[in-house]
């Protein structure tokens, strides 16, 4: 066996614990919301769509703060976000009664237009740097303060305009599990997801030297699919109990949680702004990004309640999903 399969056997192993422990992590993240009075909208919207993209977090400060690969970092996380966007496709295909982005709650739109916002400024912040470049507060770019102020705003205006209306989670009501085994199983779970998470860019650096790949496309297609696992695993068992506004509500949280993790990137990489080293080819997926996420917001608008196997929506999104990748292949 040479090296790259090594490589490649070695990131499909840490994949599919990750899944494990994903799905765990968020099952007593649930636990924990429903025992101390969280509420549930909180799991779908904000702490489901955190704990699912704890992966993300570790990976990309172990990236830019021990590996000293930007790229896979950014890559990385721009890339997840794509996946996540691909996994509504997998859902409405799966979801029965009709379309899926037809069938949810609207306000979904607001989460999906922050996301627009946060990669917006992404890809403004990367060009300006690339072209002109952006005095800095210290090492840390001018748009990471932005960034954080957008995000905590977006879940402000999320939380106050779905309380009360977010579908509730037909789960368990996990009146046999205590609450202490709930935090100590947490713990546990969330331990190797972190311990894993650090992991990853190194496999990832490895994949890029033993395959000549460059790191945007490695960061952006293998350590972006490991790292949105976790997301898959509980947006499919929320679909299979019916409910579908968590699902959604994991995917397009984890998004915007996602551009957040851009920002605690650039305070770790202390050599200089994040986005002055980012190589250009990651505005290409953060506008491919953009554009799935406004054909989310039509179809939620417009998509027609006739089922159909196959809708538009799903036809164009993966259409951009694989253009991004066949485009940044071409441009290695």
């Amino acid at each position: 066996m040479n090296s790259l399969s090594v490589s490649l056997l070695q990131f499909i192993l840490v994949s599919l614990v990750i899944v494990f422990s994903g799905s765990r992590l968020a099952k007593y993240g649930d636990v924990i919301a429903e025992k101390v009075g969280l509420g549930r909208i909180w799991v779908g919207v904000i702490l489901l769509a955190t704990v699912t993209s704890l992966p993300e977090l570790i990976s990309g400060i172990s990236a830019v703060a021990i590996i000293d690969v930007p790229n896979i970092a950014i890559g990385g996380i721009i890339g997840s976000c794509l996946f996540n966007l691909l996994l509504i496709t997998l859902i409405d295909i799966w979801y029965e009664p009709g379309s899926v982005l037809s069938d949810i709650e609207k306000g979904h739109i607001i989460s999906a237009s922050f996301g627009v916002i946060l990669l917006g400024v992404v890809v403004l912040g990367i060009f300006i740097e690339r072209t002109f470049s952006l005095f800095s507060i210290f090492w840390i770019g001018v748009y990471t303060p932005l960034i954080f102020v957008i995000y905590l705003l977006g879940v402000r205006i999320i939380f106050l305009f779905q309380k009360g209306k977010f579908v509730e989670f037909k789960g368990e009501t996990y009146k046999k599990i205590p609450l202490d085994k709930a935090y100590l199983s947490f713990g546990i779970h969330a331990t190797i997801i972190v311990v894993l998470s650090l992991l990853l860019p190194q496999v990832g650096k490895n994949l890029v030297v033993l395959s000549g790949l460059s790191e945007t496309f490695v960061g952006s297609l293998f350590i972006a699919l490991a790292t949105s696992l976790p997301e898959a695993t509980i947006s499919i068992a929320a679909v299979k109990l019916g409910a579908i506004d968590l699902a959604i509500g994991n995917i397009l949280g984890s998004n915007l949680f996602n551009i957040f993790v851009l920002g605690i990137e650039d305070i770790f990489y202390t050599r200089a702004p994040l986005f002055s080293v980012a190589d250009p080819q990651q505005i290409i997926s953060s506008l491919v990004a953009i554009i799935m996420t406004v054909v989310v917001v039509v179809g939620m608008i417009y998509e027609s309640k006739v089922k159909r196997r196959v809708g538009w929506t799903t036809v164009l999104l993966m259409f951009l999903f694989v253009f991004n990748y066949v485009l940044l292949f071409i441009l290695k």
